[in-house]
């Protein structure tokens, strides 16, 4: 039985490789430099994102580090939400939070700011938004 598993699983594989060469490509913008998260907001606006969550720690909030951002995406007309119960390795629970809080406040995108364990709630927050019928344990 394993084995038929198997073969299903490769020959699943083998269809989407081919597949997905054939799907539309969207082009990535990617921001650096110096002050280049300010760029966001104006990039959001356009877009018609017009509100966000954003995920992050509660050192990023209470060292008032996002606060030129909070401003900057009032000015683009761009509401943002925060999140900041992450902490490091974040729990299921975590997750499930923070795909509730943008749930419940209409948020039409994500903003991560901070590290590793930021990136991970908001990666696999926005994975449960896209699939609200599969839980964080189903997607692993």
């Amino acid at each position: 039985m394993a084995a038929i598993k198997h073969v299903f699983y490769r020959m699943y594989q083998a269809v989407f490789a081919v597949g997905i060469r054939f799907m539309p490509k969207k082009k990535q913008k990617v921001l650096t430099g110096n002050g280049c998260l300010y760029q966001v907001p104006e990039i959001l606006r356009a877009k018609q994102v017009g509100k966000v969550e954003i995920i992050t720690t509660a050192g990023f909030v209470r060292r008032k580090a996002i606060e030129p951002l909070l401003k900057a995406l009032q000015e683009a007309g761009v509401d943002a939400v925060i999140f900041s119960e992450v902490a490091p390795d974040p729990t299921t629970a975590c997750i499930e939070k923070a795909a509730e809080l943008y749930r419940r406040e209409h948020c039409r995108g994500i903003l991560a700011i901070g590290g590793g364990s930021v990136l991970d709630c908001a990666k696999i927050a926005a994975a449960q938004i896209a699939k609200p019928k599969k839980t964080v344990l189903d997607m692993a």
